[in-house]
């Protein structure tokens, strides 16, 4: 089963693509220092005054054959749902001027009270608190912004992407920040921290490994294929097809060429590129034996510490 988060919804294709794809996101806690644990505050001040029931229930909503959109609910006050949100008090004066046309952040929220919407078929009271002078804002919403059918396009849009395992080249809106910037080479990050070098080269080394993992099961898939397939050229079943192909294709003997007399060394054109070579350091339980070197070649584990090593042509 294939989730998506309904906060998430409204925002980049590219990212959420990536978090399916299994890209790894990178820390962004540096850049909301304690903005998230603050609005979880004032999220459950609201709704104690209230008076809702505060569930933080999950909710589900079925799109298409193993894909959900999950979220959790602020609070149920029937015969609404609440949704609470805190701003400061810039992006608030902003928000009671233009409410739900209100660029950025309640776009995305458009799409996620609309899930909760359609997930609980009830109606909406969204309220918006001030984290500077604790003013708050209250709308009642009596249908989803967005109906399921477009949510169903939503999904199919970033689904697309991801039953291809490929990425779009571009991002479909701005986040900041954003958890998979590297992808984006946005340039107010800064991507030089030790941390995130840390992170990025934890993730080339995993990548690196389950290439060789896929590579594997393909192989081994395709054997397993010559044999059912006993000689067939052609098998349909009712959730898929295999077929044999030929392909025409060319190549330069060089060893007759040289036998005819030519000098292939004189078109040899030498060049000169770089490797990458990761090397990432785990922290593990200290061996028994006090810190003596366990295993050889690249997999190696010391006092506590293992290193793994992986290169790339």
């Amino acid at each position: 089963m294939r989730i998506y988060r309904a906060s998430e919804l409204g925002g980049c294709v590219k990212a959420q693509a990536a978090k399916q794809l299994g890209f790894m996101p990178l820390s962004t806690e540096r850049f909301f220092g304690q903005l998230g644990h603050e609005g979880n505050l004032h999220e459950r001040d609201v709704i104690e005054r209230e008076g809702a029931v505060e569930s933080q229930q999950e909710v589900v909503l079925d799109v298409i054959g193993g894909v959900q959109v999950v979220g959790h609910i602020d609070g149920l006050l029937d015969p609404y749902v609440v949704e609470v949100k805190s701003m400061g008090k810039d992006a608030f004066d902003t928000w009671k001027t233009s409410l739900w046309d209100t660029p950025g952040l309640v776009q995305r929220y458009k799409w996620q009270v609309s899930v909760y919407m359609l997930a609980l078929d009830r109606q909406l009271k969204f309220i918006v608190k001030c984290r500077d002078t604790g003013e708050l804002s209250t709308m009642y919403v009596e249908a989803p912004f967005y109906s399921k059918q477009d949510v169903l396009k939503r999904i199919v849009e970033i689904e697309k992407w991801v039953r291809r395992g490929e990425l779009p080249d571009e991002c479909s809106s701005v986040m900041f920040p954003c958890p998979y910037y590297y992808l984006e080479a946005q340039q107010s990050l800064e991507v030089t921290e030790d941390g995130v070098i840390d992170e990025l080269a934890k993730m080339y080394s995993e990548s690196q490994v389950a290439v060789k993992t896929a590579e594997r099961r393909k192989v081994e898939a395709r054997k397993a294929l010559d044999t059912a397939l006993a000689g067939r050229e052609r098998v349909v079943t009712a959730m898929s097809k295999v077929t044999y192909y030929e392909v025409s294709t060319k190549k330069i003997d060089w060893v007759k060429m040289a036998e005819d007399g030519i000098d292939v060394k004189k078109y040899e054109v030498p060049t000169i590129g770089k490797r990458l070579r990761v090397t990432v350091r785990e922290e593990r339980a200290e061996s028994e034996s006090g810190g003596d070197i366990v295993g050889t070649g690249t997999d190696r584990q010391t006092v506590g510490v293992a290193e793994r090593t992986t290169k790339t042509d």
